[in-house]
Parts: C-alpha cells; structure tokens; sequence
C-alpha cells in the first residue's frame, strides 16, 4: 500500500506541470491550426476560384517583351493560360471566374505580372 501512496503522490505533485506543458503546446500550436484552417492564406489556395472583373489587354510579342494577352484585374496582370480567340480584343472589358495556377508567368519579364491563370468562365460585360 506504501508503494501505491509513493507513485500517487509523485503523479499528482506533476499534474500541475503536465497541465501547464500542454497548455503552452496548445497554445503554440492554435494559431498554426487557426491560420490553415480559417483561410488566414485567403488567395494562396490553387483550386479557389476567384470572380472578378477586369479588362484584355494585347501587350505584345513575347519576342519584342511582351507577354501577348493577359488580364488586368484592377493593377494586377495575369496570363491567361486558355484564353478563347473570341475575347483577343485589346481593352475588352469581361467577368472572369478563375483560379490562380501558379504566381510565375511564362513572360519575358515575369516581375511585371502576378501569375499564370486558369479561366473556367469569361463574359463580355
């Protein structure tokens, strides 16, 4: 029976730190979890589609710079990777829903644009 009173009083003197260890592995982690979970990330997600309006715009050969047809969404530039020959209009104002494929671009000078985009709908507005 002194054996059990012996390892019962050693465990409940370490509650107290067992308690106090999780409660600070919780609470460095909850953040983390809350970050993924909530969308903290908003944008960053590949298969989020996005709906936006924005305007075509004809940059040029890619052999003299430019990047062809892309989309400016309000100051962001995307290349569009399926743009219909049907909307190759410089300054046709459309609807896009999209999701970002990638934030680097296949253009000459790729600093200027923000990303590579997918087009699963688009409408002349």
């Amino acid at each position: 029976m002194s054996i059990f009173l012996y390892f019962h009083a050693r465990l409940n003197s370490r509650i107290p730190l067992l308690i106090s260890m999780h409660i600070r592995v919780c609470s460095c982690l909850l953040p983390i979890v809350l970050f993924c979970c909530l969308g903290a990330n908003e944008g960053c997600k590949k298969e989020e589609l996005l709906t936006a309006s924005g305007a075509v715009i004809y940059t040029g050969t890619f052999s003299s710079g430019g990047c062809e047809w892309i989309i400016r969404i309000g100051t962001a530039l995307y290349q569009p990777d399926n743009l219909p020959s049907a909307f190759m209009v410089d300054g046709l104002t459309v609807e896009v829903t999209y999701r970002l494929v990638r934030t680097k671009t296949d253009c000459p000078n790729p600093g200027n644009y923000a990303g590579v985009i997918h087009l699963n709908r688009i409408r002349q507005i």
